[in-house]
């Protein structure tokens, strides 16, 4: 229930009740789209190449 004020009156009404992340998940229709490949072009999380970029100088 919810009472919130309209000027002078009290109002009460009813809580929607919200539909939980997981259950409009299960609603959904699965994705047939293709994605573009957007990191492409970068280099590997482990190249030692751009550890050396951001190592500090001594």
């Amino acid at each position: 229930m919810v009472i919130h004020k309209e000027g002078n009156r009290l109002t009460q009404g009813a809580v929607e009740k919200k539909l939980d992340l997981l259950a409009l998940l299960t609603t959904l229709e699965p994705i047939t789209d293709e994605f573009p490949d957007i990191d492409g072009d970068l280099m590997p999380l482990d190249s030692t190449e751009l550890a050396n970029e951001f190592a500090p100088t001594p």
